[in-house]
């Protein structure tokens, strides 16, 4: 698809067309979901946080495997995706299914697949939904107990989700989606990640990213414009590593 950093498999790619059917927005969110991981974890390994887990998994290998984040909603009622208003608890509660749903679809593929990206691709599927502080689902683990990735992708998916129009709200600006993400550090997020978004977050900005013509910056360029911002993201002695 246009715009994004990293490669896709045949299998993502297919996977992709399969919820494009389905809905083409929950779609087109994991694509933008996928771009916003890689973005977010190349600037974390700029700034040293907890690079032992990154370098096991490159911030493009991330992007890739968190195309398929939202797979578990393909076994999601349509309806569901769809509503406009206010779901019910037994809704709700059908809703967040869909994290173990692509965990048990993700599993299937790495029988048949043993590279790292599908076993990533589970893990993002089925804890991207955690908080840091436990409150999370599905399995309510709570801050270093969720893998690294799971915790950019929680970053990425609210972020994409906030800047997004949906079938409940009108999308935000992107000043408040960010001011929404920072005041979550601690509670929804890791806080080391937040305050790093934070710093460099005019390399996520849409209209940065406009400037290099397309709903997303040209790889080369924005890593131009990360390093070149590089000075202001604080090193690893001030992370957990």
């Amino acid at each position: 698809m246009k715009g994004k950093l990293h490669t896709q498999s045949e299998v993502e790619s297919g996977i992709l067309e399969l919820l494009g059917i389905k809905d083409m927005e929950t779609a087109a969110h994991c694509v933008r979901v996928g771009v916003y991981t890689e973005m977010l974890a190349e600037v974390l390994y700029i700034a040293g946080y907890e690079n032992h887990a990154l370098k096991r998994q490159s911030p493009e290998e991330l992007g890739a495997a968190a195309l398929l984040h939202d797979v578990g909603k393909l076994a999601v009622r349509k309806k569901l995706l769809k509503r406009p208003g206010c779901l019910t608890p037994k809704e709700r509660k059908e809703l967040q299914q869909h994290t173990v749903r692509g965990e048990d679809i993700l599993r299937k593929l790495e029988k048949h697949d043993r590279t790292l990206r599908f076993e990533m691709a589970r893990e993002l599927a089925v804890f991207h939904h955690e908080r840091w502080d436990g409150e999370g689902y599905p399995r309510g683990i709570a801050g270093t107990q969720i893998p690294l990735g799971a915790r950019i992708v929680a970053v990425a998916d609210v972020l994409d989700a906030l800047l997004s129009d949906r079938c409940y709200r009108r999308s935000l600006s992107f000043s408040r989606a960010v001011q929404m993400i920072c005041q979550q550090a601690g509670a929804q997020f890791d806080p080391g990640i937040c305050e790093i978004f934070r710093e460099c977050r005019e390399c996520f900005s849409p209209h940065r990213a406009g400037q290099y013509g397309g709903e997303f910056p040209n790889k080369e360029k924005w890593k131009d414009c990360v390093y070149g911002n590089s000075k202001t993201i604080k090193r690893s002695t001030d992370y957990r590593v």
